[in-house]
């Protein structure tokens, strides 16, 4: 088999001069693709966009440019005969015309604003627990209660037996109360339309280490609250409402998810809604509180996403030229390997 050297050597010069020239203008071509690649951007970048030109403020013609304006009389022609005034008419009042300041025109353009669409929402900001949880393991969004001498946790509870959609569910937690009728929730304000009504409701469940209410006396319970007006001090509210939510053993194969659902007619544009688990009496039991699903819909003001903006200018044109020019050399590179392949076979 001959070498590749001599396999040159043998062709044709024709076919040698043909090749180099396929070889020269790929290097050409290859040499141009990263030249506006990676140094047309450097050596003429995007201009910044000019700022906007601000109008001045109209201004008004000062008193001796206005007096100079008026107190020139009109020339008379000549030939024209002047009237003057009679003395029978000397005691006559003749109105004369105040000269207005002359101001230049002013035109303002009206910057587009983007403008709400009224629209039915669920207005509660993760309401699933799905959109994170803070360092606190509480929901995003969220904010929290207690009014002390107990032990008070949130918890991301992502069993799967707890959880009533998605795969989080919040967990509130109190245990070891040391005086009766402890408090620790969550609330939310949500901006609403003043006089609308609003649906609210919530799925979750309760767990204690017992799973009886006959037997803890109705110990754990869950409540809910609303302020109307968007305030969010949680001892203001006064319509706290007792769920029927019985308790469940706290460890088991399987749960009862139970549901609560109200409807609330808005005071103000915002609207808080609490959430709070409740253990009356103190002694070391252990309550938790699984909420989720927690939604309030009615009409709101949603503001639509900006159009996109199409990407415009040098950087398009660069990257479709670079499409261009990488083909054309791949085709040449094709072609060169084809016309060696031929000469090749020739010898």
């Amino acid at each position: 088999m001959s070498t590749l050297s001599e396999r040159w050597r043998n062709s044709s010069r024709a076919f040698r001069v043909f090749f180099v020239l396929l070889l020269s203008i790929l290097l050409l071509l290859l040499c141009l693709l990263a030249f506006v690649t990676y140094l047309w951007p450097i050596i003429s970048p995007t201009p910044a966009p000019a700022p906007i030109a601000t109008t001045p403020p109209p201004t008004t013609a000062a008193p001796t440019e206005i007096a100079a304006l008026t107190t020139t009389p009109p020339s008379t022609p000549t030939g024209t005969p002047v009237v003057t005034e009679s003395p029978a008419e000397a005691g006559t009042v003749t109105a004369t015309s105040t000269p207005t300041p002359i101001t230049p025109t002013v035109t303002i353009t009206a910057t587009a604003t983007p403008t709400c669409v009224i629209e039915i929402h669920n207005v509660m900001r993760n309401g699933n627990f799905e959109e994170g949880f803070q360092s606190d393991e509480l929901g995003n969004y969220w904010n929290g209660f207690h009014n002390g001498n107990a032990a008070f946790s949130f918890h991301i509870d992502d069993w799967p037996l707890v959880v009533v959609e998605g795969e989080h569910t919040q967990l509130i937690e109190i245990k070891d109360a040391v005086q009766p009728n402890r408090y620790f929730g969550i609330y939310q304000t949500a901006e609403v339309i003043p006089g609308e009504v609003y649906t609210f409701s919530m799925r979750g469940l309760v767990r204690t280490n017992i799973g009886d209410v006959e037997k803890t006396s109705y110990g754990y319970r869950l409540q809910v609250g609303f302020d109307l007006s968007g305030g969010q001090d949680w001892q203001e509210v006064e319509n706290w409402v007792e769920l029927p939510w019985d308790e469940q053993l706290r460890l088991q194969d399987s749960f009862r998810f139970d549901t609560y659902t109200t409807t609330l007619t808005a005071e103000s544009d915002t609207l808080t809604v609490f959430v709070r688990a409740w253990k009356k009496w103190a002694d070391s039991g252990e309550g938790d509180y699984d909420v989720d699903d927690i939604q309030l819909v009615g009409l709101a003001c949603v503001t639509p996403p900006a159009p996109a903006v199409p990407v415009t200018g040098a950087s398009t044109a660069i990257l479709d030229n670079v499409r261009v020019w990488a083909t054309i050399a791949l085709l040449l590179l094709l072609l060169g390997g084809a016309a060696w392949r031929f000469g090749w076979k020739r010898t």
